[in-house]
């Protein structure tokens, strides 16, 4: 239920985009039409951009559904974003590190986090840390 109105904008989006499309360029090639086509498609874009941009303030109590969509959290690993702020954030990414590097060490020493707390599950009998 916590995603619902990002689901919602997505929806919209997408009915925007779809119709603006069918508009310009499947039904007839009247003025009236393609026009609104264009309005259509550059609402889409602009509701897109629009909601991107303000996902990034999620700390804002009105904007808080806007940290549960996948498609932005996406968004926000591709530009690398980083939530610094006293309150936390409503959602966190939470990763292994996979094949490189087994602890994710490396890529919170790369974000140069102040604290880090590594639990380390591994098999390591004699604990000389060659699993690291």
């Amino acid at each position: 239920m916590h995603r619902f109105p990002s689901m919602v904008w997505l929806f919209v989006n997408v009915l925007l985009y779809s119709g603006g499309i069918i508009c310009y360029r499947i039904m007839d090639a009247s003025e009236e039409t393609c026009n609104l086509g264009k309005l259509m498609i550059h609402s889409s874009i602009f509701l897109f951009l629009g909601v991107v941009g303000l996902s990034f303030f999620s700390y804002v109590r009105c904007l808080n559904a806007l940290a549960f969509s996948p498609l932005l959290r996406h968004i926000h690993q591709a530009t690398r974003f980083i939530h610094q702020s006293w309150i936390p954030p409503r959602m966190l990414y939470i990763t292994d590190g996979g094949v490189q590097d087994c602890t994710a060490i490396t890529q919170l020493l790369r974000r140069r986090c102040e604290r880090i707390l590594l639990v380390l599950a591994a098999s390591d009998p004699d604990d000389d840390l060659a699993v690291l």
